[in-house]
């Protein structure tokens, strides 16, 4: 347990590489939405609700850890954060104050990840605790439902009683359509052929 005073001091430029982002606001479709933008293996991501703080639980917003060399493609309303030694998670443009050694971080911070929020402060979590993409994809619990009221809908006979044409040809258009091909054909053997006596 950290035994000595632990803030944030802002730096004039970014000070860490991007290695998680965090997603403010306590609605996970928006959550999703803005994970969604990333474009990136969405099984391989932790997800760590970060509480306004301890008395309050109401999430401030969710940080998401990528797995190393990954980087979203864009984003949206994410903020990038930075990993101070092995498990200290803070915004990118932020300093620890008073500074500390990663030596006296990895033996103050016990806990698998801890993310240091400028309002919220120092919130730990252990690896079990960490969320994955399916778990705000949840199915709504099964509820009771009265389906006697339930109406069958039209079915059709699935017997073939008959084949008909859409158009029937009359008399007239057979005659008409044959008359030309009457004869047409030198090796038709029915055709009569003149012959020239002496």
């Amino acid at each position: 347990m950290i035994t000595f005073p632990l803030g944030l001091k802002q730096t004039a430029a970014a000070c860490h590489q991007p290695a998680a982002w965090f997603i403010p606001g306590n609605n996970p479709a928006k959550w999703l939405e803005e994970i969604a933008r990333w474009q990136l293996p969405m099984a391989e991501l932790l997800l760590f609700v970060v509480p306004r703080s301890i008395q309050d639980r109401t999430p401030a917003g969710v940080l998401v850890r990528l797995p190393r060399e990954e980087k979203p493609v864009r984003t949206r309303r994410a903020v990038p954060y930075g990993c101070l030694g092995t498990k200290l998670y803070l915004p990118l443009d932020a300093a620890v104050y008073p500074p500390v050694s990663e030596k006296e971080l990895r033996d103050q911070l016990r806990l698998d990840v801890q993310i240091l929020h400028p309002t919220a402060g120092l919130i730990g979590f252990s690896m079990t605790e960490a969320l994955r993409v399916h778990d705000l994809l949840a199915a709504p619990a099964s509820r009771r439902s009265n389906w006697g009221f339930a109406v069958p809908g039209e079915t059709s006979n699935s017997r073939l009683m008959s084949v008909e044409p859409l158009e029937v040809p009359g008399v007239d258009d057979v005659l008409d359509a044959a008359r030309d091909d009457i004869g047409s054909d030198a090796r038709n053997p029915w055709r009569r052929q003149r012959t020239n006596r002496p």
